[in-house]
């Protein structure tokens, strides 16, 4: 069996109170998704995976597959909240002057 070099999974769950993320395993037989986690205290990367369990063991961050799409997945949110603020910014004032003419509305 050829192991993926990507997640396929589409829902990345943040574990909250934790810098931590809930990553489905792309195998059936696994039920309960990856732990990934971000150590503020030695700043690597940890997962519960085979992979980040080596890493670990050398004292190094995790770099699986299951770490990527955390880290994918945070820059993609983090994308998307600010690109709400740019957009109401170049939108500018949704208020707009109107000028009453008789009982026409006028710009």
């Amino acid at each position: 069996m050829k192991q993926a070099t990507e997640i396929k999974a589409t829902a990345i769950f943040r574990v909250i109170g934790q810098p931590c993320w809930g990553v489905p395993s792309d195998d059936a037989r696994r039920a309960h998704p990856y732990k990934v986690c971000w150590n503020e205290e030695t700043g690597l990367w940890e997962c519960e995976c085979r992979d980040g369990q080596f890493a670990a063991g050398r004292g190094q961050s995790a770099n699986c597959k299951h770490v990527r799409a955390v880290m994918t997945s945070v820059l993609a949110n983090k994308a998307q909240a600010e690109k709400p603020a740019v957009a109401r910014e170049a939108r500018g004032s949704m208020r707009r002057e109107i000028k009453m003419e008789g009982s026409v509305p006028m710009r």
